[in-house]
């Protein structure tokens, strides 16, 4: 079928030719097809073969292939040409359609298809056309095109997987090559080859949903000649990853473009070009002086309002906690268990919904460090603001104070962002390279091992070749799996890695900044660090807090979905059973009447074509049916879920933003950060209850409308039995008491398996229940230990950098100030990821059951090759049939061993390798302080060799300008120098006494305060009685022994920067002794 239009575009030239572009889009071609196929988890009651017949057609039924209608339209020639370069493009592909495929644009949203043929509506008059789409197990692929403009068309290839098909498939590794020979590109996102072909990449398209890829082209004049006729198909090539086949899938999409030339006479443009001359120039002038006007009218505003400018920018500065970038938003709910309990397999919703937490946990990572910068800010104005209050600092320091740390922390986030990009797009580059890669090398070495066992069984019968084929096929399967998942986790690991690096980078710049800003304030410089890091530790506690709860949540909402997959399951298992006994009830009874002798072999054979032409009908319809509920039930959940939540969200962030005036109007940072605990405990609290109402409503609908289908097409199967066979079987002369017989045993037979099914399937909820409540309880004991364990763990830390700075290895009041900062950047991380965890610990299991499969597997291999050399060694009457077995045999193996579920002990392993893991990165913490400690010493010691070696070459000068100048000038001016020098010595030893003597004054006061607090302890009253005493000393030990650690720490420090302030104060006087040298 074809369809012409044309539409005109501009083109100047005084002879010149316009070509027309037509496209016609021909009928899809399928490369491959594709035979799905759904299996019942159900033994039959019977295992006749007429039974087995009967079930197989209600399972694995196709319905037969059917053309949709096309439409055929006219060709519209042009009613007029004028000078310009012609572009017709027509919107419309179509293809033929096979079984269980639906029109593909009836399965797009309404806006989709208005967006991709409205414009061309309007270009062709509005005439009907009909668009039939092509697909493979409900996947459809298109080549349209639209006019964009009078000179290019803007070209698009939908891929659309929404079919309501029974065989509707999850597809990865999409490739579209698209042919643009004689085509001009201007926008596309794709790679380009030399040969006019170019290629998009997908890696998967989930059931359910759609993509499109869009580019703009134009045609090349310099290939396009009059009658220009060229194909330019689009190929999609992809494969389907919900079965286990590892075949590829193909779909071809034709494009045709005709091209025709117009030749025409053009006016003489002279008069034009001077026109276009004049305007140009007249426009050029108006613009020039439209901008020195404006320039001018802007350089005496700015001088008129400068000094106001400054004055109102400093008064609308705000603090950090008024000016972050607003309140986070907790965007974890927004997940994919809708889609995961409607479109997914039952035996791959375990490993979707394990996929679609570790996205939660992302999220919420996130969404924690959102509210770790937030609280960060609000303290941090806090702070300054007491600190105004006490006198600490004027006002104008703290609003100066607040605009340069509110300038910074913009400036970082924006650097966090780009850096966060660009570590997206180089993570994203690799992995991809690492997987295209790897699957390479999968397809290479599984074509080698199917060349070689076709080898192996040329010479058997057609139906060995079939069964080796198909599990050699499972079997390649299952390993492109295994090297998907592998490569999923690696991508996932390395993601969460980046994202923490790059997170725990910004938490330390953040303290950077504010101990460089108290740098500024040398006088308030120790008390400012000193407060900071006291409402850090407390910040600390309320971030653990937050952790803790949300992964408590998290973890929570996880066991609850799993154990309602878990029912639903059960519910599926319970009515396929149903359904399979209904049908070979069916069976039963045409085998039963053969029996009995009252139909002969042809009667049979009869009967059992009729059942199944029935029983098929009775599995489309139920298919269909539960194909459109499904569909409904989605859109009206979905949409009712996401409302419901994001109402929820918006609300939970307007109170988050109060946190803000809250914040304003508390004194105490204590207050602040418990309202912070109460307001986020109770968001989490409502946010999953929330979640928990929706995922109910929609199992609960879902079991609901699978019930009622599954009862239907019992009660329809029913039918067949009574209706349709027994009539046919009346008409054959069968008598009725016998059928009527076999009907009540029918009865019977389903009411007694009816019950025994809703028994198990009681028992089994029941059980799963009580799990559900054992996971909670431990749930809630594991977060009350987090929570002391973390809070142990900084204890342990504080102490530790408490014993640190008591040896002395830091003197100087610089040196401690960077000690502290080192030491609190390390403090601020260790704090645990909520993803990070559970992705390592995923990469770890598939390692550990990848490492057993490998040992598994070689020995598969050795057992062959032993076969190999036994075979060879012993003479049989056919030694190729044995080879043959032993292949089949061992690709059987292999199958089994993929398929192995890894053991419970390795599981406990992968959690002892994650603590340990989590063991070395505290210890890598404390020595990474330690190293930074001796780094400090060892520039200390460093800068006080250099400085010895200067003092060394100045006296060295110093001795020889001495004796230079004793024997050039008089001896008077020789005595006058060393008179001077004396008396800056004497001057130096008379200020080294006078500081002996106050160091000495301080001293003794030390030990009167220590014999004060002596006396004061133990003196006893004499009307006392030895218990009273000994209970008073003993509640008094505490205070008396924090006394004593105190006052012997401030006399080793004081020792400490005595000695450090005596050699300076040596050095310094060596420099002033020296100096005089210098003038000579």
């Amino acid at each position: 079928m074809m369809e012409y239009s044309g539409v005109a575009g501009h083109l100047r030239g005084h002879t010149w030719a316009a070509l027309v572009l037509y496209v016609t889009v021909l009928h899809s071609t399928m490369a491959s097809s594709i035979s799905s196929k759904d299996c019942a988890n159900c033994e039959l009651l019977d295992t006749t073969p007429a039974a087995s017949l009967l079930v197989q057609i209600l399972e694995n039924g196709r319905v037969p292939r059917e053309d949709l209608p096309m439409s055929k339209k006219d060709f519209y020639p042009d009613q007029k040409l004028v000078p310009n370069r012609t572009l017709d493009v027509i919107l419309r592909s179509v293809s033929t359609d096979n079984s269980w495929t639906q029109a593909g644009p009836a399965l797009l949203p309404p806006l989709k298809i208005r967006r991709l043929y409205r414009r061309a509506a309007g270009l062709h008059h509005a005439q009907p056309r009909a668009v039939v789409s092509s697909g493979i197990g409900g996947v459809t692929f298109q080549k349209c095109a639209t006019v964009k403009d009078q000179q290019t068309a803007y070209i698009t290839l939908l891929t659309n997987n929404t079919g309501l098909s029974p065989s509707a498939m999850n597809v990865s590794n999409i490739s579209l090559l698209d042919n643009i020979t004689g085509l001009l590109i201007q926008e596309t996102s794709s790679n380009i080859g030399s040969t006019g072909m170019q290629t998009f990449q997908k890696d998967s398209l989930r059931a359910g949903d759609s993509f499109q890829v869009s580019y703009t082209a134009s045609l090349s004049t310099k290939e396009a000649t009059n009658g220009w006729l060229f194909s330019l198909p689009a190929v999609i090539t992809f494969y389907n990853s919900s079965e286990i086949s590892g075949a590829s899938y193909n779909i071809v999409a034709p494009f045709s473009v005709t091209a025709k030339e117009v030749s025409n006479v053009l006016p003489d443009h002279g008069l034009h070009g001077v026109g276009f001359v004049i305007a140009f120039v007249v426009s050029f002038l108006l613009t020039c002086a439209v901008l020195f006007l404006l320039s001018r009218t802007k350089w005496l505003k700015q001088r008129i309002s400068g000094k106001s400018h400054q004055i109102n920018s400093v008064q609308k500065s705000e603090s950090p906690a008024k000016s972050s970038d607003g309140a986070p938003e907790d965007l974890t709910g927004i997940d994919r268990l809708i889609d995961i309990i409607c479109f997914e397999e039952a035996e791959n919703m375990l490993q979707a919904l394990e996929d679609s937490e570790i996205g939660n946990l992302t999220q919420a990572d996130a969404y924690l460090e959102s509210c770790r910068l937030q609280v960060y800010k609000d303290v941090t104005g806090l702070l300054l603001r007491k600190m105004m209050e006490m006198g600490n600092l004027s006002p104008l320091e703290e609003k100066r104070m607040n605009m340069s740390l509110s300038g910074q922390w913009s400036d970082l986030e924006k650097r966090t962002q780009e850096e966060h990009q660009r570590k997206l797009v180089a993570l994203t580059a690799e992995c991809n390279l690492d997987s295209k890669r790897q699957m390479d090398t999968e397809q290479r070495r599984q074509k080698e091992a199917a060349e070689e066992a076709e080898a192996i069984l040329k010479n058997f019968g057609e139906k060995s070749i079939t069964e080796y084929r198909s599990h050699l096929d499972k079997l390649h399967g299952l390993e492109k799996s295994e090297i998907k998942r592998k490569l999923l986790y690696k991508r996932e690991e390395e993601f969460a890695k980046a994202y923490r690096h790059l997170m725990v980078t910004h938490r330390s710049e953040l303290h950077k900044m504010f101990f460089d800003q108290a740098k500024t304030k040398p006088e308030m410089q120790k008390t400012l660090t000193e407060n900071y890091l006291h409402f850090q530790y407390e910040a600390e506690d309320l971030l653990d807090f937050l952790h803790a709860t949300k992964k408590y949540h998290l973890n929570k909402r996880f066991a609850v979905r799993k154990n309602m997959l878990y029912n639903l399951q059960l519910g599926d298992s319970r009515s396929r059973c149903l359904l399979n006994s209904a049908a070979t009830q069916i069976a039963n009874l045409i085998n039963r009447t053969e029996r009995a002798g009252h139909v002969s072999d042809s009667q049979v054979q009869m009967l059992l074509e009729r059942a199944q032409a029935e029983v098929l009908k009775v599995k489309q319809k139920l298919e269909n049916s539960l194909k459109q509920e499904t569909r409904k039930m989605y859109h009206k959940l979905s949409n009712k879920r996401n409302r419901h939540i994001t109402q929820k969200l918006r609300e939970q962030k307007k109170e988050l933003s109060g946190l803000q005036e809250f914040c304003k109007s508390s004194k105490e940072v204590s207050s602040y950060l418990e309202h912070w605990k109460k307001l986020f405990a109770n968001h989490c609290r409502e946010l999953e209850e929330l979640y928990e109402k929706h995922d109910n409503d929609a199992t609960d609908e879902l079991k609901e409308i699978k019930y009622g289908l599954t009862e239907k097409a019992i009660e329809d199967l029913r039918h067949v039995q009574s209706a349709v066979i027994i009539q046919e079987m009346l008409k054959l002369n069968v008598p009725r008491p016998h059928l009527q017989q076999v009907l009540e045993e029918h009865k019977r037979e389903t009411a007694l398996l009816a019950q025994q099914l809703e028994k198990e399937e009681s028992d089994k909820a029941t059980e799963s229940r009580a799990s559900l409540e054992s996971t909670i309880r431990k749930l809630d004991d594991e977060f009350k230990v987090s929570l002391k364990e973390q809070k142990n763990l900084r204890n342990w830390e504080q102490l530790l950098f408490t014993k640190a700075l008591l040896l002395h290895l830091c003197v100087s009041e610089d040196e401690v100030q960077k000690t502290k900062l080192e030491f609190h950047c390390g403090f601020s991380q260790m704090d645990i990821t909520l993803a990070l965890p559970k992705i390592q610990g995923r990469m770890l299991l598939h390692k550990y059951q990848s490492d057993w499969r490998n040992v598994e597997l070689q020995k598969v291999d050795q057992r062959l090759q032993e076969s190999d050399r036994k075979s060879g060694a012993k003479t049989t009457k056919r030694p190729q049939d044995r080879a043959a077995e032993m292949v089949k045999k061992s690709i059987e193996d292999k199958v089994l061993i993929y398929e192995a579920q890894i053991a419970d002990d390795k599981i406990k392993q992968a959690r002892a390798e994650l603590l340990l893991q989590r063991v070395h990165q505290l210890k890598a913490r404390e020595y990474k302080l330690g190293e930074y400690i001796t780094y400090l010493q060892f520039q200390a010691v460093h800068h006080k060799a250099k400085s010895l070696e200067i003092h060394a070459a100045i006296l060295e000068l110093q001795s020889v300008l001495l004796e230079e100048k004793s024997r050039a000038c008089i001896t008077a001016e020789y005595e006058q120098l060393l008179q001077t020098l004396n008396q800056e010595i004497r001057e130096l030893e008379k200020n080294m006494d006078t500081w002996g003597k106050h160091e000495a004054s301080a001293s003794k006061g030390l030990d009167d305060d220590s014999s004060h607090v002596t006396v004061d302890i133990t003196g006893e009253g004499d009307g006392l009685p030895v218990s009273a005493t000994l209970r008073k000393a003993l509640n008094r030990r505490k205070r008396v022994l924090n006394l004593c650690r105190e006052r012997i720490h401030r006399e080793e420090m004081e020792d400490a920067q005595g000695e450090h302030q005596e050699e300076r104060a040596q050095m310094d006087a060596l420099l002033r002794l020296h100096n005089p040298g210098s003038l000579l």
